[in-house]
């Protein structure tokens, strides 16, 4: 993508919280499963992250957030020409669900057992490892 697309929606899809057997928030394992589509027109990329927080194979928290974003004429001809979005597009689109996410899990876990829990870095270029063909 030679554009910065814009952000057209946000959507928080699930969020949950399970902090009541909460022991301890020091081996707290936190999780992520980035996945990302085209619509038919290629004009919007959605871009949607899981987040799992757990202790001990017990899940505290679960988020699910998806940004879509509107791309300009010029990167909808190259996506539906190479049928492909890049890696460095995917991961920075990733870049901002993660922030995204950040806020929202500060923002709901406010006055909460998980208040503070602080969502870690993540070195999405371990996590996004390929361009995102479209079939």
């Amino acid at each position: 993508m030679k554009y910065i697309p814009k952000i057209c929606s946000i959507d928080t899809r699930q969020f949950s919280i399970n902090a009541n057997d909460l022991k301890d928030l020091k081996n707290v394992l936190v999780s992520l499963n980035m996945n990302f589509g085209v619509n038919e027109s290629r004009s919007t990329i959605a871009s949607k992250g899981l987040f799992l927080y757990s202790v001990d194979d017990c899940e505290l928290m679960r988020l699910e957030v998806e940004c879509k974003f509107s791309l300009n004429p010029e990167d909808s001809e190259e996506i539906n020409a190479t049928r492909r979005v890049s890696i460095d597009a995917l991961q920075y689109l990733a870049s901002i669900v993660v922030g995204t996410a950040r806020g929202i899990i500060h923002a709901k876990t406010a006055g909460t057992a998980l208040a503070g829990m602080v969502l870690p870095q993540i070195d999405l270029t371990s996590v996004i490892k390929g361009d995102f063909v479209i079939d």
